[in-house]
Parts: structure tokens; sequence; C-alpha cells
């Protein structure tokens, strides 16, 4: 069993880091990213309206809400997400999660910078009343783009954890592992994906992946839709959970 374990976590952090390999090949000797247009100020962000369709831990059709802000000044950027999903059936809820996350960056070169970060979880039907996650790290972008963009980031984190009961709460210091990717496929299409792994140090059971994919196609400047598919993995879930959610998306964006 103990061995079966281990060939899973390698065969994921392998994943990782060919896929990220194979996309950094793919993209080699694309031009840099042309520089943000200032008329544009450092303000940013999206709102959008979703349905979802959940698997794992529940099954059933819900909506969700995201927002997104973020402010940019080179060679600063501070982000902000927040995103809630409910879920009724028969008219009782079977579903609520919460999560939210400020991170913020700063670039020494175009391609190196470092982040700060705070997130945020509350996912019942997973077994979290909350969790909370302070981290810290590096990031390198082996590809600029576009059209292809490829970034690593390796850093240290906190984690406090209340479980539901009858598990019991855990709070442990951690390594992270991620890889960004994003494709420019015309003007307005683009397709994104962000993993990341997280490893406990007092625990090397307890490890965690998290990988979110998106596909948006710009309708107006405005207006656009993205299609979503987000899959989180615990080792060790709560009791009577599963280890995998799985999460897919449609939906409005508006950004604002």
């Amino acid at each position: 069993m103990a061995r079966a374990e281990a060939d899973m976590r390698h065969r994921c952090l392998l994943l990782g880091l060919v896929l990220g390999l194979g996309l950094a090949l793919l993209a080699a000797g694309q031009t840099p990213a042309p520089a943000p247009d200032a008329a544009a100020g450092p303000w940013s962000g999206e709102f959008n309206l979703s349905y979802v369709q959940t698997t794992g831990n529940t099954e059933n059709q819900t909506l969700g809400a995201g927002l997104k802000a973020a402010w940019q000044s080179a060679p600063w950027k501070v982000s902000l997400a927040a995103a809630f999903l409910r879920a009724e059936s028969e008219h009782v809820e079977t579903a609520r999660k919460s999560t939210a996350a400020l991170r913020g960056e700063y670039d020494f070169t175009p391609r190196f910078g470092v982040y700060a970060q705070e997130s945020y979880l509350r996912d019942l039907f997973a077994g979290i009343s909350q969790q909370w996650i302070t981290g810290a790290g590096a990031v390198y972008k082996v590809v600029l783009g576009p059209p292809h963009a490829v970034a690593f980031s390796a850093g240290v984190a906190y984690t406090v954890e209340n479980r539901e009961p009858p598990d019991a709460d855990r709070d442990f210091w951690g390594g992270t592992v991620g890889l960004s990717y994003k494709w420019k496929i015309s003007a307005s299409t683009e397709f994104t994906e962000d993993a990341i792994y997280l490893a406990n140090f007092k625990d090397s059971k307890d490890w965690r992946f998290n990988n979110a994919a998106a596909l948006s196609v710009s309708m107006t400047k405005v207006l656009a839709v993205k299609l979503s598919h987000l899959l989180q993995y615990m080792h060790l879930p709560g009791t009577g959970k599963k280890a995998t959610d799985t999460t897919f998306l449609a939906s409005i964006v508006a950004k604002i």
C-alpha cells in the first residue's frame, strides 16, 4: 500500500514536470510578451456567474459566483480572488463551498520573481470547516509568450485546517510546487491551466493536488464565455469522504 501511494505521488509530480517541459519546448523561440498598455490603467477584474455540475462527495446541480481583481504596476502585482458555490436537492442544501486568496508578487527580472499568499477554504462537503494557508516562494517564467507562457513556482506554506467531526484538526508546515500555463489561441480565445502540489512535512501521506483548466472566448470587450474544469485531490480525505472532487463550470464572465 505504501509503495502504491508513493508511486501515485511520483506520477503526479512526473506528469507535471513532463507537461511543463513539453510546453516549454513547444513554445521555445516565441517572442516576449508586449508591455501592458499603460492607458488601460493598473486595475483589472472580472465577475462570473456559473452553472456547476459536481461529482465526488456530492452529485448535484447548483449555481456559483466568482470575483477577481488585480492591481499591477511593475514590478508589483496584487491580486484578489473569491468564489462561492451552493447546491440544493429537493429544497435541502447539499453543498456549500467558499474560497478566497490574496496574493502579492514582485518581479526582480522579466522572468524571476517572488510571491506571498494567503488563501482560505471552507468546503463542508469535503469535511473542511475552514482552512487557512499562508505561503511564500519564488516564480520562474520559462516562456514569456505569446502565444504560449509557462511558469514554475516553488515555496513553503503553513496550513491550519479545521475538520468536521469526527476528524481532528490539522496544522503543518509544507512545501508547494506549481505550474502555470497560458495559451493565447487567438485575439478572443485563450486556454489556461494551473496545477499546485502541496506536501505535508509532518505527515508525508497527507499530500494534496489541485488543478484548474479553463477555456475562455470573448464575445465583446466586456462579456466572455468560460468553460472550466477543477480537480481537488486529498490523499487523506475526511472520514467517509472521497479523495477526489471534480467540478465543471460553464460561466458568463463580465470584465470590470
